[in-house]
């Protein structure tokens, strides 16, 4: 039989699958001819060097292999677990004379080798229990032969599964990567859709975390009120990192090689800033006094003293006006680098000269910082962080404003 020499015990435990497997055979990647026999393989098959031992126990005279396991789909009989590792142990011989090493055994040969055998022969179902696998539990590092599931997000992307595992097997899988082939992977339209009946998926889980090398993890985080963000360390990746206030965030976590842990963080670098200065309405604006307190908890307070915004023709005006007081409100988290204000209450400020005998009057309705500090709840505000500096960019007034803070001595 072409690619395959067995010695006359396992030509006869292959005897009922012979057709089959030589149709097989001729689908796989090119690579040197196996001997095959029958013995202790301390699994359902084992690789030495150019030779295959099938396990003895696939010769009955149980229907099943004793490893099978009991997962949500029937194990496959002797006769197409015999037919599967045959088939498995040519893709991996090829594997190794193609990248120059020794078969592995982890998911990125054992998971090829799963896949390109069922794609020999769909009909049979080979892959099915290990597809499985992969969903309920989202963890081929743990469970190699789930790496199957990975091939099969690979070639849903447009990937040639076999070039890809000539390129994880040599460089290894990067993070990012991982995070996208389990996405497709764990994803509606995903390998749950190739199976016959109905698996659940590995169970949510919540952070903190740490997570296992080569792991796909669904994550449910509850709802908070300012919102949040899942923080990663190592290979840890996340689909969607930002809470929303007010949402529980439902997403996957994912690491790949040496492991990595989820951490909750609270979506903007809070403490004490101060207005350093503002672009709107086509000028620049200069600020003084002006400190935004945030705490982690959501809770805002803006500290005025003897405070003024405007832009460098109102100078006159700064000399001899300021407003001091408090305002307090809430920040939250809005989405991917992005923050609210909400509930600002802009009540008790006063404004008052810088004289001597300086005046001293409530902030007029409808002027004065009171008004401009409640139109910051006017839309939402985009920020990032530019060395020593973070800029805020939102619409307000009616106008588009880019603020920048610098962190405050209080």
């Amino acid at each position: 039989m072409r690619r395959i020499a067995p010695d006359r015990r396992a030509e006869a435990l292959l005897a009922p699958v012979a057709g089959p497997l030589g149709e097989a055979l001729g689908r796989l990647p090119e690579g040197p001819s196996l001997a095959i026999r029958v013995g202790d393989a301390g699994g359902f098959a084992r690789l030495e060097g150019d030779s295959l031992v099938v396990d003895a126990a696939l010769e009955g005279p149980a229907l099943t292999h004793p490893l099978e396991s009991d997962g949500p789909l029937p194990p496959l009989d002797r006769w197409r677990r015999a037919l599967a590792s045959v088939l498995e142990g040519v893709v991996l011989r090829a594997l190794a004379e193609a990248v120059g090493s020794e078969p592995g055994e982890d998911w990125r040969w054992r998971g090829i080798a799963v896949h390109l055998a069922d794609r020999a022969l769909p009909e049979a179902g080979l892959a099915l229990p290990d597809l499985a696998l992969a969903l309920t539990t989202g963890a081929p590092g743990a469970h190699p032969r789930a790496g199957v599931a990975a091939y099969r997000a690979a070639e849903a992307r447009g990937d040639d599964p076999w070039a890809a595992a000539r390129a994880w097997v040599v460089a290894g899988c990067d993070p990012d990567t991982w995070l996208a082939l389990g996405a497709r992977a764990l994803g509606s339209g995903g390998i749950a859709a190739e199976l016959p009946v109905l698996v659940e998926r590995v169970a949510t889980a919540d952070i903190p975390l740490d997570l296992a090398p080569w792991t796909w993890q669904p994550l449910h985080v509850p709802a908070h009120p300012r919102g949040g963000h899942v923080g990663v360390q190592g290979t840890a990746r996340v689909a969607q990192p930002w809470a929303p206030a007010g949402a529980a965030l439902d997403t996957l976590a994912t690491a790949s090689e040496g492991g990595g842990a989820l951490t909750a963080e609270i979506g903007f670098p809070a403490g004490p800033w101060e207005v350093a200065s503002a672009r709107a309405f086509g000028q620049v604006f200069g600020a003084r006094g002006l400190a935004f307190h945030l705490a982690p908890s959501g809770t805002l307070r803006i500290v005025l003293a003897d405070a003024f915004v405007g832009p460098i023709a109102a100078l006159e005006v700064a000399e001899v006006v300021g407003t001091s007081g408090v305002v307090t409100g809430r920040w939250q988290v809005d989405g991917p680098h992005r923050i609210r204000f909400a509930r600002i209450s802009n009540e008790g400020l006063t404004m008052h000269g810088r004289q001597s005998d300086a005046f001293r009057v409530p902030t007029p309705s409808g002027q004065g910082m009171g008004d401009w500090l409640a139109a910051l709840k006017d839309s939402a505000w985009t920020w990032e962080e530019r060395g020593s500096r973070l800029v805020l960019e939102g619409e307000m007034m009616g106008g588009r404003v880019e603020m920048h803070w610098k962190k405050s001595r209080d």
